[in-house]
């Protein structure tokens, strides 16, 4: 999950931005919430939240002095909400690599329009891009399928066991393979070796790569195993997709 900070002195709107809007089906998860802008920039540094949005005129310390002291440590996506506009602010706010403006009072679809805008420039662990492309049931995703998501977007390459990865969630392999196939409608190993695939054909294109390379990056066991399960999403080996890239055979299986 993108981490998502919100900085603004009017309760009500603060906690409108909290609770009304689905973050979570957006790919972000709230890490902070502040009133002022000295609260802001202590909870910015604590939890480092990859977008943050925030009011100008605040309390203690100003959403963009706050910006600029923040963004002096580390850097992030950041968002104004505000009525005001000058030259001096747009000035300052542009200096400062500011993404987007959002004017008050703020519209919900506006707001959504505006994330999605910016999810190309926020840092992708790859969770947010294999949810919108599997997950086929919002409704029936849990933190458990956002977990498998996530552990399969960081380390396409690590051998994962099922019965281990839901110990350690303190659920039952059982319980956890039924909420997988619920939300996406297809098992874990099945999603897992797709995305190993569709990632092995980004590496496919690296020049002087070997393909039993390729294959121990994404956790085959050897290059037969990887060149079977290759073939079986996409109608052709690795070898005929490197002369043919792109080439997909309308008879691949997408089901195990």
């Amino acid at each position: 999950m993108l981490k998502l900070g919100i900085v603004e002195d009017e309760a009500i709107i603060r906690h409108g931005i909290e609770t009304v809007t689905d973050w979570s089906a957006l790919g972000f998860t709230v890490v902070c919430s502040a009133g002022d802008g000295e609260e802001g920039l202590a909870a910015i540094l604590d939890t480092r939240p990859d977008l943050v949005l925030t009011d100008i005129c605040m309390p203690k310390m100003d959403g963009l002095e706050m910006l600029e002291k923040a963004k002096s440590v580390y850097d992030f996506q950041a968002v104004l909400l505000t009525g005001y506009s000058d030259f001096e602010f747009a000035r300052r706010a542009i200096r400062l690599g500011v993404s987007e403006y959002l004017l008050k009072p703020i519209d919900e679809d506006a707001l959504i329009q505006m994330v999605r805008r910016l999810q190309d420039k926020l840092p992708d662990n790859g969770q947010y891009t294999l949810k919108l492309k599997y997950v086929k049931d919002e409704a029936a995703c849990n933190q458990y399928v956002d977990a498998a998501l996530k552990r399969i977007a960081e380390a396409p390459g690590e051998k994962i066991n099922v019965e281990a990865f839901a110990g350690a969630l303190g659920i039952t392999a059982a319980y956890f393979s039924r909420s997988f196939k619920r939300a996406t409608g297809r098992t874990f190993v099945d999603v897992l070796n797709d995305y190993r695939i569709e990632r092995s054909k980004e590496y496919l294109a690296e020049p002087g790569l070997k393909l039993y390379e390729v294959a121990d990056r994404l956790g085959f066991c050897d290059y037969k195993h990887f060149s079977a399960v290759f073939k079986k999403y996409t109608g052709i080996s690795p070898s005929e997709y490197l002369n043919h890239p792109g080439g997909t055979h309308p008879e691949a299986k997408k089901e195990v």
